[in-house]
Formats: structure tokens, sequence, C-alpha cells
């Protein structure tokens, strides 16, 4: 089971990593702006 899992992974990472890294850096961009645009607001309103 946890040779089929290591493969599983293997196999993933070697498939989807620019994929998976695109989306973790797309993720991790839209919540800098959303942090940005929190602290904006909150500068401005209040």
């Amino acid at each position: 089971f946890m040779r089929l899992q290591i493969l599983d992974f293997h196999e993933l990472t070697f498939k989807d990593y620019s994929f998976l890294s695109l989306m973790r850096y797309f993720h991790y961009l839209l919540y800098l702006l959303a942090e940005v645009e929190e602290r904006v607001q909150q500068d401005y309103y209040f």
C-alpha cells in the first residue's frame, strides 16, 4: 500500500508538477491581492 502511494505520488509530480505549481502560484497571487485590497479598504473607509 505504501509503495503504491509513493508510485502514484511520483507519477503525479512528474505529470502535473508544472500545472500544480502554476495553480499554487495563482492561488498565492489571489491571496496577496485579497490581502492588499482588504488593507486598502480599511485605510480608506475607516
